[in-house]
């Protein structure tokens, strides 16, 4: 029952944000900081890092699902854990892309669901090397993500 109204909440919010009520921004509706070695976001299973900003981990398939349709910038540490480079910002679905996938899918394509608001996601994740096309992207809502 507490996972069902979780879902519900998140889709009264997601619902809000896709109908005018204060949607921010398209590319930036919200921000989820999660720290994930580079190891671990291209295979759950290897030992690595895996957590939000303030330190509580996130599951690698959460973390994967988070990284599949958002910003990034990537930092490199060294040893010691000291932040020595930081990448620019980078989007993983550039925004041509994004209107050509809603305009094909208009609705999540998870098989029974159909709800009409829904991120892009990779059919094969971009860190295990699938590519950034419309055939590789499809539209799903946030429950069958």
């Amino acid at each position: 029952m507490e996972q069902q109204q979780a879902d519900a909440l998140a889709l009264v919010a997601e619902a809000a944000l896709h109908h005018g009520i204060n949607p921010g921004t398209p590319g930036e509706r919200y921000q989820v900081v999660v720290h994930i070695d580079a190891q671990v976001l291209a295979d759950g299973d290897m030992p690595g890092q895996s957590v939000l900003e303030g330190g509580a981990r996130v599951p690698a398939g959460t973390s994967q699902r988070l990284a599949c349709d958002a910003s990034r910038v990537v930092m490199r540490h060294d040893e010691d854990g000291r932040t020595v480079e930081v990448g620019a910002r980078t989007r993983t679905i550039p925004p041509a892309l994004r209107r050509a996938l809603h305009h094909r899918d208009q609705t999540c394509r998870f098989p029974g669901c159909g709800l009409p608001f829904g991120q892009g996601h990779h059919v094969r994740h971009w860190a295990q090397g699938g590519p950034t096309t419309l055939s590789n992207l499809a539209l799903l809502c946030r429950l069958c993500r």
